[in-house]
């Protein structure tokens, strides 16, 4: 759902709320592929994110269902979470 916080004066999600939901998206990848925070803080590990790329077209109206991606490559240890697409 939406928040009122999200969107701008048109009712359209912003760029800020857009990046919200892919943050969201990330966080729940890293635990789907077994990298959550259980598992950092065992090895004694972060997640960065290095990269992202950000399409958002057109910008979903509030009500509107969105569908969020995530992509997660391991890049020489670390875990670079981009291909991002909304």
């Amino acid at each position: 759902r939406r928040r009122f916080s999200e969107v701008d004066h048109c009712v359209n999600i912003t760029l800020p709320g857009s990046i919200m939901y892919f943050l969201d998206c990330i966080i729940i990848d890293t635990v789907d592929v077994g990298l959550g925070i259980d598992y950092l803080k065992e090895k004694k590990g972060a997640c960065v994110l290095t990269t992202w790329q950000i399409v958002v077209y057109p910008y979903p109206r509030i009500g509107e269902r969105t569908r969020v991606t995530s992509c997660t490559t391991e890049l020489y240890g670390l875990y670079d979470y981009s291909n991002f697409c909304m």
